[in-house]
């Protein structure tokens, strides 16, 4: 997405296009609102988390924007409306602020397994897991 044209109509492509991704990110369903978790997730992948936009105000943008009260996700004009606050909060042009967010992607910073001895060498198991597990048959 890097060189796009930041004309008006292709930022809002991108920017519907970063809505639909996160909106969708880590759940089976392609996702049918942007979650306050997902907004924040967005800012911080796009470092424009900092002392002036915090994940606090970010959430009290989010909850402004929300299209009715009890609501739990914003649509896609609650995402450009969060989007033109959170601009005006980090006291940043929105044109740049917007070419900064629709060059997001979601990012997936997930842990690997730790070795653990007593699972991973089968000479220290014992009972029933040494004779390769329990029978019906006995």
């Amino acid at each position: 997405m890097a060189g796009f044209d930041q004309t008006g109509d292709t930022i809002s492509v991108y920017l519907e296009e970063v809505y639909r991704k996160y909106a969708a990110f880590g759940r089976a369903s392609k996702g049918d609102g942007l979650t306050s978790a997902a907004f924040v997730k967005i800012m911080k992948d796009c470092k424009l988390v900092d002392k002036r936009l915090t994940t606090t105000s970010l959430d009290l943008i989010f909850t402004r924007c929300l299209p009715a009260k009890g609501a739990k996700k914003i649509l896609l004009d609650g995402f450009y409306a969060a989007l033109t606050e959170a601009a005006k909060t980090k006291k940043v042009p929105l044109d740049q602020f917007l070419a900064v967010v629709a060059s997001a992607s979601p990012s997936n910073s997930g842990t690997t397994q730790a070795e653990s001895r007593f699972y991973d060498d089968k000479s220290n198991w014992t009972g029933v897991a040494t004779r390769g597990g329990p029978t019906n048959i006995d």
